[in-house]
């Protein structure tokens, strides 16, 4: 069965979620991946990643390509 994905725009932080079988598979803020680990369980409590730390995220994430 495939995932739903499910895109909010909300004070200029959009959030990506994707779920499969009613499970949280993955889940990006401003295109950065959330570990799910980290993952709050109410919308309430998502804090965007702060500009530095999504450029070091980025940068990374493009070094390992």
């Amino acid at each position: 069965m495939p995932g739903c994905a499910r895109r909010v725009v909300d004070g200029g932080v959009e959030t990506v979620t994707v779920e499969e079988d009613g499970r949280l598979k993955s889940k990006t803020v401003n295109g950065v991946a959330v570990p799910l680990d980290e993952v709050p369980t109410s919308q309430q409590d998502v804090q965007p990643p702060q500009p530095q730390q999504q450029q070091q995220q980025q940068e990374q994430a493009t070094s390992e390509l």
